[in-house]
């Protein structure tokens, strides 16, 4: 099994991807995860994917974890195997944790 998404990388994600903001990720939602080159030499590539936390049109929550070399997209064995990190973007553009910090 891969390990989880480093620190660095899951605020690489953040900083890069954050800004963009709630439309942006709105219209990622539904569609195939966007692929991520990873930041540093060491790493792969890395998935996000956006889907609604509760209800649609509230908060986003999107979801970083390392591509699978071995299979297809599983999205319930990323999350059982605990190597995915999350934000949130909120309708306003805020997202918990906020990018732009280290």
């Amino acid at each position: 099994m891969k390990a989880p998404v480093s620190e660095a990388s899951f605020r690489y994600v953040l900083n890069t991807f954050g800004p963009k903001g709630y439309a942006y990720w709105r219209t990622q939602i539904g569609g195939g995860p966007l692929i991520i080159p990873g930041p540093f030499e060491s790493e792969h590539q890395l998935e996000a994917i956006s889907v609604w936390d509760s209800e649609p049109g509230g908060t986003i929550r999107v979801f970083v974890f390392p591509i699978r070399e071995t299979c297809l997209f599983d999205f319930v064995s990323h999350l059982q195997g605990e190597q995915a990190r999350d934000f949130f973007v909120f309708p306003d553009g805020r997202t918990d944790p906020p990018f732009g910090e280290e």
